[in-house]
C-alpha cells in the first residue's frame, strides 16, 4: 500500500478526533468552505467560483451516495476488530480494505479539481505556484532526524490520546519506539510532489484540456504511476509498521481506554450515517470472517 494511504488514514482520524459536530459542519458545507479557501488564495473570478462550486456540489452528492457507505463499513470493521482485541491479521486486512476507499476518494478529488485547474489564468497559476513554493520553504529547514522523530512521536501520542484518553508512560514509550523505526522519506516525497506539480503546470501552460489534466491527476494521485520505487517500498514499510503499532498499542489498552475508544468510534459511525441523509445499500463488512 502506498505511503499516501497510511498518511491519509492518520490525518483523517486526527481531524475526526476534533468532534462529531465539527465533522458534520465541515462536511455539510464542504463545497462552500473549499470555494472560499481557494478563492482567498488565488482570487477566483465570480464565474469561476460559481462554476466550480456546482462541480464540488456534484462531487459531494456522489460522495454521499458512493463513498460514505464504504467508509461506514470500514468503520464497522474497525469496531469489530477493536472488540476482538486488535488481532494483527484483522488490522492488516482493514489496511488492505482501506486502499480501494482511498482510491475512490482520490478519483473524486480529481473530478472536483480538474474543472477548476483548466480555467486558471496565468496570473492565478503564478499565485498557486507561489503558494507551493512558500509551503516548500517552510519545510526546507535543516534536517534534524532526532528532532523529527521526537515531533512524530508527540504527534502520534497526541492523536492516539484523543481517541483513548491519556497514554500511560509505557504506552508513550511504545509509541516512541515504533514511530522511530518508520521510514524517513519526507524529503524524497517532497521532491516527488514538486516534480509532479511542475509537470502539471507545464500541461496547463500548454493549454491542456480538462480530459488531459484529469488523466494526469489520475496517474499521479490514484495510480502513482510516476512514484519512485524507493517511495513505494517506504509506503509498504510504513503500512507494516502502522499495523504493528495498532496491534501492540491496542493490546496495551486498559478497560477505560478501550471503552472510550469504542464510544468514540460509535459516535463517529452515527455521524457518518446521518451525513448520508438517506438509507443506502449495505456494503459488506470488511474482514468480518
Amino acid at each position: 500500500m502506498s505511503r499516501h494511504l497510511g498518511i491519509m488514514v492518520l490525518v483523517a482520524l486526527g481531524l475526526l478526533g476534533a468532534g462529531c459536530s465539527r465533522v458534520s459542519l465541515v462536511y455539510d458545507n464542504a463545497p462552500f468552505f473549499t470555494g472560499v479557501y481557494v478563492d482567498h488564495r488565488i482570487d477566483l473570478a465570480p464565474q469561476q467560483l460559481r462554476g466550480w462550486t456546482r462541480a464540488l456540489q456534484e462531487v459531494q452528492t456522489r460522495h454521499r451516495r458512493e463513498a460514505l457507505p464504504r467508509l461506514i463499513a470500514l468503520l464497522d470493521g474497525l469496531i469489530l476488530t477493536s472488540e476482538r482485541g486488535f488481532v494483527r491479521d484483522d488490522l492488516a486486512c482493514l489496511m488492505r480494505a482501506a486502499e480501494p476507499i482511498y482510491r475512490q476518494h482520490a478519483e473524486l478529488f480529481v473530478d472536483a479539481t480538474a474543472p477548476l485547474l483548466v480555467t486558471l489564468t496565468p496570473t492565478q497559476r503564478q499565485r498557486l505556484e507561489r503558494l507551493w513554493r512558500e509551503r516548500d520553504a517552510e519545510r526546507a529547514a535543516p534536517a534534524d532526524p532526532e528532532r523529527e522523530r521526537r515531533k512524530r512521536a508527540r504527534r502520534y501520542i497526541r492523536n492516539l490520546g484523543d481517541w483513548t484518553g491519556p497514554l500511560n508512560a509505557s504506552q508513550q514509550q511504545l509509541v516512541r519506539e515504533l514511530t522511530a523505526a518508520m521510514p524517513r522519506s519526507q524529503p524524497a516525497l517532497d521532491a516527488y510532489r514538486a516534480s509532479q506539480r511542475t509537470r502539471l503546470m507545464t500541461l496547463l501552460d500548454e493549454g491542456a484540456g480538462e480530459a488531459r489534466i484529469a488523466a494526469f491527476l489520475h496517474g499521479w494521485l490514484v495510480e502513482f504511476d510516476a512514484m519512485p520505487a524507493a517511495l513505494r517500498r517506504d509506503g509498504e514499510r510504513l503500512t507494516e509498521q502502522l499495523v504493528t503499532l495498532a496491534a501492540r498499542f491496542g493490546a496495551s489498552l486498559d478497560a477505560t481506554q478501550r471503552a472510550r475508544l469504542l464510544e468514540r468510534l460509535g459516535e463517529l459511525r452515527e455521524t457518518l450515517q446521518r451525513l448520508q441523509r438517506e438509507q443506502r445499500a449495505i456494503v459488506p463488512l470488511p474482514c468480518a470472517g
